[in-house]
């Protein structure tokens, strides 16, 4: 139930952007994408699908969202914090 739920909240255009995820100049929602993606070798390639996709704002903010953690779970081997998009 809890899985079905998921899925069914990323049809919902407010309930992603709640999340943090910039997802205003795509189409519609869902996005459902071919296993064709999976065969792309280069990295320009996929670039050019996520460009081409909308989502370029969204990969921009996973990947420049990384930060050190505050508090002692950097003394204890989690220094680094990764949002949930990464």
């Amino acid at each position: 139930m809890a899985i079905r739920s998921a899925i069914a909240a990323t049809a919902n255009k407010d309930v992603v952007s709640a999340r943090g995820h910039k997802v205003e100049s795509v189409p519609s929602l869902p996005l459902i994408i071919s296993d064709e993606l999976e065969s792309l070798t280069t990295t320009r390639s996929v670039t050019e699908v996520v460009t081409a996709l909308g989502l370029e704002d969204d990969l921009k903010r996973a990947i420049n969202g990384r930060g050190i953690r505050a508090g002692k779970g950097k003394m204890r081997g989690r220094k680094m914090k990764t949002p949930k998009s990464f």
